[in-house]
């Protein structure tokens, strides 16, 4: 099975999410709780448009990892993606809480409550950047915040997302 799970994430890292989808479903039945598997089968599901689903497995993901940031990430990613990035935010605070520390994505939330004018709160988000170490990870991109306080860094974002995107994998 650790074949099986190389050539999914294989197909996942092309883009191929239907092939991936097929070898991680396989995958899921055997080993419904292996961390790794669940991580990209909620992740394809999601390409593939089944939210629900690939909201249920991210679920079952936090449930065994609860102090591990992917499924934290991988909500935050899918909520901000469909342009609802203020329900993103929470899970992007539990997986820096949980050691994720993509400057980018730090830097996207700490302008979201600037945006809103909750400085206290982008402060607190700021000691994310100070004295650690950054792990860059591929991202997908998506609609970006929906207020009109944060169309200004809009631009900034959708490069920084799309530059980890090409650039830069975990």
């Amino acid at each position: 099975t650790t074949a099986e799970f190389q050539l999914a994430k294989s197909y996942y890292l092309k883009n191929d999410f239907t092939e991936s989808n097929k070898l991680l479903t396989e995958l899921y039945s055997k080993m419904p709780e292996d961390t790794f598997t669940l991580f990209f089968y909620c992740r394809v599901k999601y390409a593939l448009g089944d939210t629900t689903k690939a909201l249920a497995i991210n679920d079952q993901l936090m449930q065994l990892a609860p102090t591990s940031y992917y499924a934290y990430w991988n909500k935050a990613l899918f909520y901000h993606q469909s342009g609802r990035f203020a329900q993103a935010v929470p899970y992007y605070e539990s997986a820096f809480k949980y050691g994720y520390r993509d400057r980018g994505i730090i830097n996207l939330v700490i302008n979201y409550y600037s945006g809103l004018g909750q400085n206290d709160k982008a402060a607190e988000i700021r000691k994310y950047i100070s004295g650690s170490q950054i792990t860059l990870h591929k991202q997908f991109t998506g609609n970006f915040y929906s207020h009109s306080a944060q169309r200004i860094i809009e631009s900034k974002c959708l490069f920084i997302l799309n530059y980890y995107q090409i650039n830069h994998f975990y």
